[in-house]
């Protein structure tokens, strides 16, 4: 290590990262949990509304009766759609048209 200098700096560098690193994913984690939590009490039953009717079977999206279920999936769907971007016209497009309220929800999220 004492031939490249350099080398020793760069790597010391991407070592203390390490603990910036891990504390964004712990606030991700919190923030995707609150916003989960928050997607199971007040958009959940309207996704079951759309699923009662068939529309979700209409659309043939297997996943999405169940987007929003449980906290767990929550986090994952609203992280898919923040980070990857997928799914966010298939899901939330149709819950924004039945219920114009929870624009304000998927707004705050994003």
């Amino acid at each position: 290590m004492t031939a490249f200098p350099e080398l020793r700096i760069m790597l010391r560098g991407l070592v203390l990262s390490f603990k910036t690193f891990g504390w964004g994913i712990i606030m991700l984690t919190l923030l995707l949990a609150f916003w989960g939590i928050l997607a199971v009490l007040f958009v959940r039953p309207v996704v079951r509304e759309l699923d009662q009717e068939g529309y979700w079977q209409e659309q043939k999206c297997a996943r999405c009766a169940d987007a929003y279920v449980s906290v767990e999936s929550s986090m994952l769907m609203l992280g898919e759609q923040l980070i990857v971007g997928e799914g966010w016209g298939l899901v939330n497009s149709p819950i924004m048209a039945r219920q114009p309220w929870t624009q304000i929800y998927f707004v705050s999220v994003a």
